[in-house]
């Protein structure tokens, strides 16, 4: 099997990671003129992390001859790429890469750099690490060298702690979050991990966190792979956010009134993705979907864990409605929503609102025409199965769109399913529902019109509020 063994070797300066050295010896196929590894140079507005002046990266021989390699940009999705091509071939199909990378102060989101704060340093592969064009599996081994950092200091990977294996294409090691740090602090429950650095506020989020996962891996009937959330402190952060990427999550947080049961939501949305997803090729077909449904999720399944209050469910579900129907560009269609991402704020939080809220009547509308025997879950465990088999045909994305017509449509009727989700696609507003929230033994909670304002415009719209059911009502 291919094999990869990485040495991340992190360098103190007496308050953090200053710079961390990077020494991988690849058992590649290693052929002159055909592309070996690639970085990017540039991932949505994130550089590729800045080099020491030790060097550039370098390529050599196990016996420490240079192989040159010929350079060549291109763009891809959200990035620009750099193609590193041997000009010559090793006598053994085996080299050594080595260069040393110096940390930026953590920035803002998308946490994609690898940032610098005190106690350590986090980020994404994405930006300091290559991949490879190697066919097949690669057997990845990661070593934490941390003779250069205090005692009592620690490394860790989104796929664990300390020296750790992973098999996986050559994606895998810009698909993983790092951290490393004197002290790093984690909680561990199950095969879920929590890392931070110097703040005893965040052990109240994490067992929250770890509490979450805990019922929705069961929920959705886990396999038991590590998942892991990674925090940074950033001053930069207006609201609590970060990325997420295969089994786990950087999240930023500021220390002023962001530790709060809004985190709750935000962790269980996170979390969703592990289990439910879809292509989504152009970006915008499926997006109603993926981000719906981790919405939907998110606040339904802590709810029904008994993890939120009746007050922290109505107060989430408030920003969320005000997020939707306040915005103003709610009625963009999918296809405009997808071509918008992240050039326009407003454009891009749609698709989450416009999701949830069908979602919310797709839900009730199952569970009247079923007598209440199904739900929504019947359709996404469906949906999910169908996933995890591939979709087939030209467009991915559009056969996901169909299997769910079809899933849906054989509950409330095939000609209901596709007059709604046409509605949907073209850009039609949800009134919210509430059955999806009536829980035996709970307070209702239920959903009133209210005069609401559009973001940005100052223009009178029709907006909702979620209150609980007292008994008396």
């Amino acid at each position: 099997m291919n094999e990869v063994r990485l040495t991340i070797t992190p360098r103190w300066n007496g308050e953090t990671v200053s710079a961390a050295a990077v020494r991988m010896t690849l058992s590649l196929p290693i052929r002159a003129g055909e592309p070996l590894f690639r970085i990017r140079v540039r991932s949505i507005d994130k550089p590729f992390a800045a080099l020491s002046d030790d060097g550039p990266i370098r390529l050599a021989d196990p016996d420490g001859a240079e192989i040159p390699c010929r350079t060549e940009d291109c763009e891809e999705d959200m990035g620009t790429v750099r193609v590193y091509l041997p000009e010559v071939t090793p006598e053994r199909s085996c080299a050594v890469l080595t260069y040393t990378v110096l940390p930026s102060p953590a920035g803002r989101n998308p946490v994609l750099d690898l940032g610098s704060e005190p106690g350590g340093v986090t980020g994404s592969g994405m930006t300091f690490l290559p991949a490879f064009f190697a066919e097949g599996s690669i057997r990845y081994i990661l070593r934490w060298d941390l003779s250069a950092m205090p005692s009592g200091a620690s490394g860790a990977w989104t796929w664990g702690e300390g020296d750790s294996e992973r098999e996986g294409d050559g994606n895998t090691l810009i698909s993983a979050f790092y951290t490393a740090g004197s002290p790093l602090d984690c909680v561990r429950v199950g095969s879920f991990r929590y890392y931070w650095f110097r703040n005893p506020k965040l052990l109240e989020t994490a067992v929250d966190a770890a509490r979450i996962f805990t019922y929705e891996s069961a929920f959705f009937r886990d396999e038991g792979e590590i998942y892991s959330i990674f925090t940074r402190h950033g001053n930069e952060c207006v609201h609590p956010g970060g990325t997420a990427d295969n089994r786990a999550y950087l999240w930023l947080y500021r220390e002023d009134g962001q530790l709060d049961a809004s985190l709750k939501f935000l962790f269980a949305h996170e979390m969703v993705h592990n289990w439910i997803n879809l292509p989504d090729e152009p970006y915008g077909t499926c997006t109603w979907y993926v981000e719906g449904a981790a919405e939907f999720y998110s606040l339904l399944l802590p709810w029904r864990a008994g993890i939120v209050s009746p007050e922290e469910l109505t107060e989430e579900l408030n920003r969320r409605a005000a997020d939707y129907y306040e915005n103003p560009r709610r009625r963009e269609t999918n296809e405009a929503c997808g071509r918008a991402f992240l050039s326009d704020l407003e454009t891009t939080k749609v698709p989450y609102g416009r999701g949830l809220f069908y979602l919310l009547h797709a839900d009730a509308a199952i569970r009247r025409a079923s007598g209440g025997a199904k739900s929504l879950d019947d359709v996404m465990n469906a949906l999910r199965d169908e996933a995890r088999a591939g979709f087939a045909g030209d467009s991915p994305s559009d056969a996901a769109n169909e299997a769910w017509l079809r899933l849906y449509g054989a509950i409330v009727g095939e000609d209901a399913a596709r007059e709604e989700f046409e509605a949907l696609r073209t850009g039609a507003v949800w009134d919210p529902e509430t059955d999806a929230f009536a829980l035996p033994g709970s307070p209702a909670v239920r959903a009133v019109s209210v005069p609401g304002t559009e973001r940005g415009t100052g223009e009178s719209c029709v907006s909702w509020k979620f209150t609980v059911r007292t008994d008396e009502e």
